[in-house]
């Protein structure tokens, strides 16, 4: 069954610095889509909070593990760091609990 969850992180080492179309930039960006590939990663949203200070994005994985497997990966590569995930809830799914 498939996972939708939330995702907010910091950018990571190899992007802080990294100009966008520099190499640095794009051997990370192509290190991130691989692993979103390999994992049978979907991304439905993503932006920055100036709120929170953090990059949040909505994503679907096969399953938890693919998931789980995919942070650890861009988390260890240094494209992320401080990530903090969890299971999507929309809020048409949240209201018809409450009923």
């Amino acid at each position: 069954m498939s996972y939708t969850y939330l995702n907010a992180s910091e950018l990571g080492p190899r992007f802080q610095g990294a100009k966008p179309g520099s190499d640095e930039f794009n051997s990370a960006m192509s290190e991130l889509m691989t692993a979103y590939t390999e994992c049978g990663i979907e991304v439905h949203s993503t932006g920055f909070s100036s709120a929170l200070g953090r990059t949040i994005s909505i994503q679907t994985a096969p399953d938890v593990e693919s998931a789980t497997r995919c942070q650890v990966m861009i988390g260890q590569a240094g494209i992320v760091q401080n990530l903090v995930s969890g299971p999507y809830t929309s809020l048409e799914d949240m209201i018809a609990m409450q009923i």
